[in-house]
């Protein structure tokens, strides 16, 4: 911990220096594990707006406190009100302290896991704010899991186990709420889109959303962290409409109102500067006529994706054509037809005991190189047996690219390869001839706009399977009918 005494200026001034030694002492990757990004002083007081104009809180509950800045903030507007930060990390619960005492502020600081945690009941609002930790499914403990799973069905609410922990924030403020407290959380924006949000965004219409304000993705919100957010508050018993607004340079500028219903019916919620949908129009999409899958997780691409070096050692049967590289779609002019020019994937059998004795001892070598630098430790081949088994999918019939900041590129797969997951793979649910899928090929390349994916920091867009399957066929030539 920083010399306190020699930033006790900058503490009463209202910055926040032990926060920032924090970020400075500990690295991105560490933060990363722990979901700890830190809100900018202007976007905490917007949060604290939002609340403010609903009610004039008896307590205030940080989520997630780090160094207090949301209960440091709320302590000094509401002066009347109980204010309790939780922190799970004892530094940084130290940290909350030593800021509170400081600056003179009455706040309660817990150190403990916030999904642990009771609350008293009150006469009066409590408002929760925070920024929710970011930390991605495979980071969460698996009992953390089972508990997220049990209490979603008891709310009668899908609980996907791809929820990042961000969502398991909701869920537990919902859980401690009585009618009419309020809230407003500040988290990435994926759960309006992806298809394990449909859980958030079932939960977020119960717990009373009524105003989500979307960030436009170019706009650095955290500068530690390329992600972009949405601001989400709650009243819990409303069911009025959501206000929908977007944040530009700091500024929120309202859009359209939709009832929870509408929102619920929509497949994905739009983002910054999309307008509310339509109803759809009934009509065929590319669903329809084929399934998309994601390609293979490989675990760690660098091993499995062939080198020279690594070819010499594996028997040519086990090394498959594929495609690595988004530029690869992109660059073939709609058609793949030379598999020489892709790079070959490390497809082991299951079963080692088919190779040749020189064959075995050479796969051999390989795969202790490859446990040595960690291939054998991956989420993934920790979750498979065993591990070296990538286990390729059959090629599909037409392969694309869903990540970048340009629209999906399609190309027919006429040399058969295999794909890992930088593509998607369409495989047809019917026989479909080959000219109507070059028809299909070509119009996708020429009419699919980026507003059909999903936007992410950085502008970044991306299709998931769902999305591509929901791309409407708009030209009846693709498929003529027989």
């Amino acid at each position: 911990m920083a010399d306190v005494q020699t930033v006790l200026p900058e503490i009463l001034r209202g910055d926040d220096p032990l926060g920032d030694f924090f970020l400075s002492s500990v690295s991105a990757q560490d933060r990363r594990a722990q979901g700890a990004t830190f809100t900018p002083p202007w976007l905490i007081e917007l949060q604290l707006d939002q609340i403010a104009a609903k009610a004039t809180p008896a307590r205030v509950v940080d989520a997630g406190a780090g160094t207090g800045r949301y209960a440091l903030a709320a302590a000094r507007r509401w002066s009347r009100a109980t204010v309790i930060a939780f922190e799970k990390d004892p530094a940084l619960a130290e940290a909350t302290r030593i800021n509170a005492q400081t600056a003179g502020l009455k706040i309660q600081v817990v150190c403990a896991d916030y999904l642990s945690v009771t609350l008293p009941r009150i006469d009066g609002v409590t408002a929760f704010v925070g920024n929710p930790p970011y930390v991605r499914h495979h980071g969460i403990r698996t009992e953390d899991k089972a508990w997220y799973s049990a209490q979603m069905r008891q709310l009668g609410l899908p609980g996907s186990q791809l929820a990042g922990l961000h969502l398991y924030f909701f869920l537990k403020s919902r859980l401690l709420s009585q009618r009419g407290d309020i809230g407003c959380f500040v988290t990435a924006a994926e759960w309006m889109e992806t298809n394990y949000g449909e859980s958030m965004r079932a939960l977020f219409c119960q717990m009373g959303g009524d105003h989500l304000i979307r960030t436009h993705p170019g706009e650095a919100i955290f500068h530690d962290a390329l992600t972009t957010s949405v601001i989400s508050g709650w009243t819990i018993g409303a069911n009025d409409y959501v206000n929908v607004g977007d944040l530009t340079l700091r500024a929120v500028q309202a859009q359209f109102q939709a009832t929870h219903p509408q929102l619920l019916s929509l497949a994905k919620w739009p983002g910054y500067g999309h307008p509310l949908p339509p109803p759809p129009e009934i009509g065929p999409i590319l669903g329809d006529y084929f399934r998309v899958s994601r390609g293979q997780v490989t675990g760690l691409n660098e091993i499995w994706i062939a080198t020279p070096e690594t070819e010499k050692l594996i028997p040519k049967r086990y090394l498959l054509p594929c495609v690595t590289d988004a530029m690869d779609i992109i660059n073939s002019g709609g058609l793949l037809r030379d598999a020489t020019r892709l790079r070959r994937v490390i497809d082991l059998p299951a079963d080692l005991g088919e190779l040749s004795p020189v064959e075995r001892k050479r796969v051999d070598q390989f795969l202790e190189t490859a446990s040595l630098v960690g291939a054998s430790s991956s989420y993934t081949a920790q979750h498979r047996t065993p591990w070296w088994r990538v286990r390729l999918k059959a090629p599909p019939a037409i392969v694309m690219s869903y990540m970048g900041r340009r629209p999906p590129s399609f190309a027919r797969n006429a040399c058969g390869a295999r794909i890992i997951n930088i593509a998607h793979g369409l495989t047809p649910l019917r026989p479909v001839s080959i000219a109507s899928q070059d028809r299909l090929v070509a119009w996708l390349n020429r009419n699919v706009a980026v507003t059909g994916g999903r936007v992410y920091g950085g502008g970044m867009v991306k299709f998931e399977p769902g999305d591509a399957m929901d791309i409407p066929l708009l030209d009846a030539t693709i498929f003529p009918a027989a």
